[in-house]
């Protein structure tokens, strides 16, 4: 075999023949390198047989004093080589036997690094050094450049077979010729890289690589026919993705033939890990009822039932089930103390929770007296298990219940004490601070456990959670779409206000952070435009103070902010547009509008004011500037719309007029 003794550096140049690749098309002894040469990928190979129905084997039959000639060479090699092809085609498959790795450079070239493959001839194709190749320039099957540039898209890499002509002999001329004949006296079996556009047809549909039947590849493929005719004669090494000045190389498609003797160790690995992969794990609660939320309705529901529901993964020890004293039990927590409720195994079906595939599932019933139970009151559920403990599996192993979930805000010691509680007996007042410190724990999850047998599981069953809506925006002023000048006596009030004091001003649901009205700098601002004839070409910011706040009398809050410099004192000095953007958007800060009170959302702020893209209303806001001169704000009326979403946070924007007559 053959190949350059330094890589490629231009994509596709083949490995060189020691002869001309082509002398005497015609003669007898150039025949068998001309023939491979029948414009397929199989650069150089001969068919021998491996299309549509395999041919029989043939091999020669010596006797003395039998007259050797070219054919009976040429059989001679054929059959040795047939039959390896044959067995390493139908046996090993199409792939790389070793090394053939391919990899980026930081030029955006391809090495693929000194190997061996086996392609879907089965003949052996051996590259001795690292060869580098540009993947932008495709090449034919036989590593010539086809002068196509690719730039977007992808290319696949392939490596195929390809037989060269060497050590040269000159022959003697025939019958009546004259001329010496130059051929090749030797074939050197060499390679070639492929370098072709990627098609999804290019693939055939049953490689594991494929998307055409990854079912029927994955799911039996001990049963999958092997295709006598070779689908793919070369074997590809990787795929160049091309797109935004970047490149990326992926190898799905490479397939790495194992030796019996890799995979003899692979199943020796799996062999020793099929006790560990396949030993049952200890059980584990994987459903219950009631299920803990916020809304309280978990609480209610245990109120009205009285009842506990619970699924586990694997058959369960009745002794356990039947006696849930030493490891299940419900507690009563609030301001008067805190006291255990008797549970017992209760009868009847199961309503709630069902056992699933090889599980258990129980009930059990819970004395609650309704008139010791107020407002504030909390139930916590608890469950302790340990090794040799009563809860635990039905199998051989006995494992004890894997009941670790933690979901209360309950310390060790806390509920070390709850535990201590006698079922039934009166509450505990030294326990009274408990109530608040079980709902601030974690949310449950299920299933519970941390794979080890033993654990504890506890959560709490609390009152309703009665939280603050998110403040929202509902008023502003001036409205959008407003114009103030002389036109009625309406608009003329609202301009001799307006120049009295000019401002903005928001009514909220509830009041914001003092931080955020004392600085509204970073949530809300105010721009005055400058036109140039028909086009605005200016945007300048003005300056804005502190808000001042003040009730309404319907539970809702109003701001005012004082804006400086919008325009003179007099009502027939003005003509100019104002553009407002209210930005309640994420990262939070100390002066984002947020509200005062728990919990602390962002304003619910959406307006559409105005005709303004967001890019452009992003470049007002952080240069003070336009990125281009606009015909008009495109202003649009806030008086009968919605000025939120229902989302914390948003933007809004809008724009109004003071104007003359």
């Amino acid at each position: 075999m053959t190949a350059p003794k330094t890589p490629h550096r231009t994509p596709g140049t083949p490995p060189l023949p020691d002869a001309p690749a082509d002398a005497d098309p015609g003669s007898d002894l150039n025949h068998d390198l001309n023939r491979d040469r029948d414009g397929g990928c199989g650069c150089g190979g001969r068919d021998r047989g491996c299309r549509g129905t395999p041919a029989p084997l043939t091999r020669n039959r010596f006797f003395p004093r039998k007259l050797m000639e070219v054919r009976h060479w040429r059989a001679e090699q054929d059959y040795h080589r047939r039959a390896r092809e044959l067995t390493t085609r139908l046996g090993l498959g199409s792939g790389v036997l070793c090394g053939l790795e391919p990899y980026l450079t930081d030029t955006g070239t391809v090495v693929i690094t000194a190997g061996v493959a086996a392609d879907a001839r089965g003949r052996l194709v051996v590259v001795p050094e690292d060869v580098e190749i540009d993947p932008t320039r495709p090449t034919d099957c036989r590593g010539r450049p086809t002068g196509e540039t690719v730039r977007h898209g992808s290319v696949v890499v392939s490596l195929c077979h390809l037989e060269c002509g060497a050590d040269v002999v000159a022959v003697p001329p025939t019958d009546c010729g004259s001329d010496l004949v130059c051929v090749p006296s030797m074939v050197r079996e060499a390679y070639a890289l492929h370098v072709t556009r990627h098609h999804t047809a290019h693939y055939p549909t049953h490689h594991p690589t494929a998307q055409a039947e990854p079912a029927r590849w994955c799911e039996d493929p001990g049963t999958r026919d092997r295709a006598c005719d070779p689908d793919e004669e070369c074997v590809e090494l990787a795929r160049v993705w091309f797109g935004d000045g970047h490149r990326s190389l992926d190898t799905d498609g490479r397939t790495v033939l194992r030796s019996n003797r890799e995979l003899l160790d692979l199943i020796r690995c799996l062999a020793e890990r099929v006790e560990e992969c396949c030993r049952p794990g200890p059980p584990r609660v994987v459903a219950l009822w009631p299920w803990p939320d916020a809304a309280g309705q978990a609480r209610e529901a245990f109120l009205d039932e009285a009842r506990l529901e619970l699924g586990f993964d694997a058959d369960m020890a009745e002794q356990g089930l039947d006696d849930p004293e030493p490891w299940l039990g419900v507690w009563a927590l609030d301001g008067g103390g805190a006291r255990r409720l008797p549970v017992q195994r209760a009868g009847g079906a199961l309503t709630h929770v069902s056992p699933p595939g090889g599980g258990d599932a129980a009930a059990w019933s819970v004395e609650v007296d309704r008139e010791a139970v107020g407002e504030d009151t909390v139930f916590v559920v608890m469950a302790r298990s340990a090794s040799g403990g009563p809860v635990r599996a039905e199998s051989d192993e006995h494992l004890a219940l894997d009941a670790e979930l933690a979901a209360t805000g309950l310390s060790v010691d806390a509920r070390d004490r709850l535990w201590s509680l006698r079922p039934g007996a009166r509450p505990d007042p030294s326990l009274a601070g408990l109530a608040d410190d079980a709902v601030l724990g974690p949310p449950p999850w299920l299933p519970t456990g941390d794979g080890t047998p033993g654990g504890e599981l506890h959560l709490v069953l609390r009152t309703p959670t009665r939280v603050r809506p998110v403040p929202r925006l509902l008023a502003i002023w001036p409205p959008g779409g407003a114009v103030l000048d002389q036109s009625t006596a309406e608009r003329l009030d609202l301009l001799k206000s307006y120049l009295r004091s000019p401002r903005i001003e928001i009514v909220v649901s509830r009041p914001l952070a003092p931080e955020a009205v004392a600085d509204p700098a970073g949530w809300l601002r105010a721009w005055q435009t400058g036109r140039d004839g028909e086009l605005i070409h200016t945007v300048s910011r003005l300056p804005m103070g502190s808000g001042r706040e003040g009730a309404t009398g319907n539970g809702t809050v109003r701001y005012v902010f004082p804006v400086d410099g919008t325009c003179g004192r007099r009502p027939d000095a003005t003509d100019l547009e104002v553009l407002v953007q209210l930005r309640s958007t994420p990262p939070l800060m100390t002066g984002s509008p947020r509200g005062r009170d728990e919990p602390h959302d962002l304003l619910d702020a959406y307006v559409r004011g105005t005709a303004l893209d967001s890019q452009t209303l992003i470049t007002v806001w952080k240069d003070d500037a336009l990125p281009a001169p606009l015909p008009g704000l495109g202003a649009r009326t806030t008086v009968a719309g919605a000025l939120q979403n229902g989302i914390p946070g948003g933007l809004a924007h809008w724009a109004y007029r003071v104007g003359r007559a």
